[in-house]
């Protein structure tokens, strides 16, 4: 049987590989030839394309966070701030053990990066989907 964190990290290596394998039919170069940012090549590129999908992704996820706490108010939020904390220790563990699994290789970092964009996007989908009477959803919630 394959475990939950076994489906993850074939995911997670299944993502790495399709952002490296950038095809020529894939590419959508613009006036002047250039390369689009998502055509990333090198693990060097990726990163750096993932570090910037991670500053969005917690951008994101703390404009929820804050209209959620705003809403709540001060005692009824420190349940909340009790589980971003503990997420967050949950975040670092799960992709910290993706990045050893990749450690021997250039892509461990890559994997780590995607493993924290998409932890980040999956909370920031369930707590917007959790607490919708909060808030009205915005487009691509």
């Amino acid at each position: 049987m394959f475990k939950p964190v076994h489906i993850l990290t074939a995911g997670l290596i299944v993502y790495a590989l399709q952002a490296a394998a950038c095809t020529e039919r894939e590419k959508s170069p613009d006036e002047t030839g250039a390369r689009s940012d998502r055509d990333a090549v090198t693990t060097l590129q990726q990163r750096q394309d993932l570090s910037t999908d991670l500053l969005q992704a917690e951008r994101s996820l703390t404009s929820i966070e804050d209209s959620i706490r705003d809403f709540l108010g001060l005692p009824d939020a420190a349940g909340f701030q009790r589980a971003r904390a503990l997420w967050d220790q949950y975040r670092k563990a799960e992709c910290d053990a993706v990045r050893s699994y990749f450690e021997a290789g250039t892509i461990a970092p890559v994997a780590q990066l995607a493993c924290l964009v998409a932890l980040t996007d999956a909370r920031r989908r369930l707590i917007a989907e959790q607490y919708q009477f909060i808030r009205p959803a915005s487009p691509g919630e």
